[in-house]
């Protein structure tokens, strides 16, 4: 996995909360353990379904494979921002087992 295809965890109740408020765009996915229950975990939820972004509800051995340090049973992954040289785009899909280039705006 290379520099531009990395997805940042962001653990913890609140600043999943946070990231979800300020910049639902860079949220890929919400996981949250089993069990995980409360009122911010529901904010959470509603703040998923209405941005539309994906959660899992998980058991706790796969939510610490996914982050180990302590995350109070809620992780967000987040795309990594970021820009890729014109040039640096052209000379790695030359490499690549399908050497395709597709541009999308958001």
């Amino acid at each position: 996995m290379n520099k531009h295809e990395e997805l940042i965890c962001v653990p913890g109740v609140k600043p999943v909360l946070e990231c979800l408020r300020q910049e639902p765009h860079r949220v890929d996915t919400v996981i949250i353990r089993e069990g995980r229950k409360g009122r911010d975990v529901s904010q959470i939820l509603d703040a998923c379904k209405k941005a539309g972004i994906r959660y899992q509800v998980v058991p706790k051995a796969k939510l610490d494979k996914i982050h180990s340090r302590e995350n109070q049973g809620v992780v967000a992954r987040l795309f990594e921002s970021g820009f890729i040289d014109y040039t640096e785009l052209l000379d790695q899909a030359a490499y690549a087992p399908l050497p395709l280039i597709l541009a999308l705006d958001q």
